[in-house]
């Protein structure tokens, strides 16, 4: 078996968590080198895994021509130029989300791939969370009848801005809309494609915010309509979904453990049942036949990490494709649009 020798730039908390673990712990990848200057993050580095290179620059990983993928864990802001020299080198490339800051980028980005024949993704690991496979699977079997309604959000409880992460500084692709925004317009999209129109309401909630922290988005589609909303000021039990259909409505509370379990140092290899929600976190299904807990889908971020070696070396279609993390980035610019608006705007690619 072949394995594929990575190359990862940027070991925060990306890096650190979601990506270096996975890599690691499959079989068919060999993490070959990670891009950091940190001091801290390097001592990290050695210690878990001592047969990965650490690289000072990015052009200096880039000139190893074993390295052929390499995975992009920096500031939103530098994904398009570090994509853009990795492609030039010959580097099939993944971008954490959000795929880039503009839609002018990503498709700088998705030209260049198909005209060098590499393979270029984004980290869309939402559509892996186990509430969210649930979902799919209850619309699939039409649990809930026609659609009419989908509520999403993605909430936490810290209601003072923190003053030394990036994410939340006035820069370029930072702010809440980019970062959890991005996986519900995505989640959204793989539902139920690319909707007619959009309204955004996006405020600054949070003592001392530099940039957007709080949204409140509405996709509207012929026959029903999608609803995302995060903010950092929800304490306490959090809704995840709602799902309203002509035969009933299915509700989830909680977020997917994967995240919880890589943050706290587990792998795949290391959880018997990797993925698998406890039954506290279950949904529920109201409908006009019955009213009953729905076991949670196994969550399955590795599967991410399978799907790409099985494209590279058999040709398998991309879980995610360079053109959909790109109209995600599309409708966060109509969501800015219409803010300052104040209206509905019509999407447009």
């Amino acid at each position: 078996m072949k394995r594929i020798k990575v190359g990862l730039i940027g070991y925060g908390m990306s890096g650190e968590v979601f990506h270096a673990p996975l890599i690691n712990n499959n079989e068919n990848y060999d993490l070959a080198g990670i891009v950091t200057k940190n001091s801290v993050r390097i001592k990290k580095i050695e210690k878990k895994y001592p047969n990965t290179k650490i690289y000072k620059t990015i052009e200096g990983l880039l000139k190893n021509d074993e390295i052929t993928l390499v995975v992009v864990g920096t500031p939103n802001q530098f994904h398009f130029s570090i994509a853009d020299k990795a492609l030039s080198n010959n580097k099939h490339v993944i971008l954490e989300k959000p795929f880039t800051v503009t839609t002018k980028e990503a498709d700088k980005l998705i030209h260049k791939a198909h005209k060098k024949n590499l393979m270029l993704t984004a980290y869309h690991n939402r559509r892996l969370d186990s509430d969210f496979l649930t979902l799919q699977r209850l619309i699939k079997e039409n649990k809930v009848g026609e659609v009419r309604e989908l509520i999403s959000h993605f909430d936490r409880f810290a209601p003072i801005a923190p003053k030394n992460k990036w994410r939340y500084k006035n820069l370029p692709g930072a702010g809440v809309l980019y970062d959890l925004g991005s996986h519900l317009i995505d989640q959204a999209l793989v539902l139920f494609g690319l909707p007619n129109s959009i309204f955004a309401d996006l405020r600054k909630e949070r003592i001392g915010s530099e940039t957007i922290d709080a949204f409140h988005l509405i996709l509207f589609y012929d026959d029903l309509r999608v609803i995302l909303s995060s903010s950092f000021m929800v304490k306490g039990k959090r809704l995840k979904f709602q799902l309203n259909g002509t035969k009933g409505t299915f509700r989830k509370y909680g977020l997917d453990v994967q995240e919880e379990h890589l943050v706290s140092g587990e792998t795949p290899g290391k959880v018997f049942e990797w993925g698998q929600e406890p039954r506290r976190l279950w949904g529920t299904l109201d409908s006009v036949d019955t009213y009953s807990i729905i076991e949670s889908e196994k969550g399955d971020y590795p599967y991410f990490y399978d799907n790409i070696y099985e494209h590279l070396m058999n040709n398998k279609p991309l879980l995610v494709k360079a053109t959909e993390a790109r109209n995600v980035i599309r409708l966060i610019e109509l969501a800015y649009e219409s803010h300052e608006k104040s209206c509905v705007i019509k999407v447009n690619l």
